[in-house]
């Protein structure tokens, strides 16, 4: 009962990701027990199709991408191997070498990745990071980062002084997460499991210049500049998300529950809203990276709109309705995940106060 319904999907996406999507909403009940499932399954023909078009995608593409997808299930696309933050963090820091070594490793072994920024007691403020490379060696805590704990390969943020210049991206190859100075396990939860939310603490582990990225570019260009491009290029695909995981909702009340209400044309309507603007920001973002207060409008819109659904269907559904449909339930549940991914309200509306300021966006 629980499957998508394909001409639905393919009216709103187009029949590009409408196999892939079937197979996400298949396995999305079984996430919650095996969020590893999708190893078992490296040769299903939607692993290597999201894989190829991630790398190739720009913002535009890939949020569409990611809202296809997570239409099919957002905690199954969590699991499942790609680039993810970090190939595009390589797209703007990286030599010709490293992304070419990245660019192998994913594709041919199917690997997850992970992004690490976020630490105990610093939240995700980049220019005030705890974690130091110095001397060439790596040491610091990251905690609440997608795949951490599981991911063969990814990419930390630390800094090497205290200058508002001295902010660095370490490639971490296998080779240096199996090192005894790294110690990574993933941490409980409950919402979108599928993420697999980790911590890593690394212990003065010997970094080699070649996993340092950003080498071969000016101060100016290596530094937050860099980190600011990768968030704001990532960000539409986190709305994309949230976009993706609320139409689902509508439409499957509206197949399944026999509901005829009112509220599910509005939410249509205020969900097109939303994708038009998250659309209108990746297009921005594509053409000027450091333009990013368009694309936290856009995030924060986004989150909030899956949260007015999830919490009106919640309030006004019967308690049946979630008994006897429990892939609702959890879907219900997981929509409060999107809002600490990727930065949280106040950071967006903060972006966007000061994106205002430099009339980066409209009144």
């Amino acid at each position: 009962m629980f499957r998508l319904n394909p001409d639905r999907f393919a009216a709103r996406y187009g029949p590009e990701w409408l196999a892939a999507a079937t197979w996400y909403r298949e396995n999305s009940p079984a996430v919650p027990d095996d969020p590893d499932l999708v190893l078992r399954h490296l040769d299903h023909p939607a692993v290597a199709q999201k894989i190829e078009a991630e790398f190739a995608a720009d913002t535009r593409r890939r949020a569409a991408m990611f809202e296809a997808l997570s239409y099919g299930s957002a905690s199954f696309l969590l699991t499942t191997p790609g680039p993810s933050l970090s190939g595009v963090l390589l797209d703007a820091l990286g030599t010709p070498r490293q992304r070419a070594w990245f660019r192998e490793l994913v594709s041919t072994t199917r690997c997850r990745t992970f992004f690490a920024v976020t630490e105990p007691g610093r939240g995700s403020d980049a220019a005030h990071l705890d974690t130091t490379l110095r001397d060439g060696r790596l040491t610091g805590e990251k905690l609440l980062f997608g795949n951490g704990a599981v991911a063969p390969v990814g990419t930390v943020l630390a800094r090497t002084g205290d200058g508002p210049l001295d902010l660095v991206a370490v490639l971490m190859t296998p080779e240096l997460i199996e090192s005894a100075a790294v110690r990574r396990r993933v941490l409980p939860m409950f919402a979108l499991p599928g993420a697999q939310l980790s911590e890593l603490r690394v212990d003065g582990l010997r970094v080699p210049p070649e996993a340092v990225l950003g080498s071969h570019l000016k101060a100016t260009e290596r530094g937050m500049m860099g980190m600011l491009k990768t968030f704001h290029r990532f960000r539409p695909g986190v709305a994309a998300m949230a976009l993706g995981h609320a139409q689902a909702l509508v439409d499957y009340v509206r197949d399944h529950v026999g509901a005829a209400r009112p509220e599910l044309d509005r939410f249509d309507q205020m969900l097109e809203r939303s994708r038009e603007l998250n659309a209108a920001a990746a297009r921005e973002v594509d053409e000027e990276p450091l333009r990013g207060a368009l694309v936290s409008l856009a995030k924060q819109r986004a989150t909030a709109a899956a949260e007015e659904v999830a919490a009106v269907l919640a309030r006004e559904l019967p308690v049946a309705a979630l008994v006897d449909h429990p892939w609702l339930a959890r879907s219900l549940t997981d929509v409060v995940a999107y809002e600490f991914m990727e930065g949280t309200t106040p950071i967006q509306l903060a972006n966007v106060h000061a994106g205002y300021l430099r009339r980066e966006v409209p009144v």
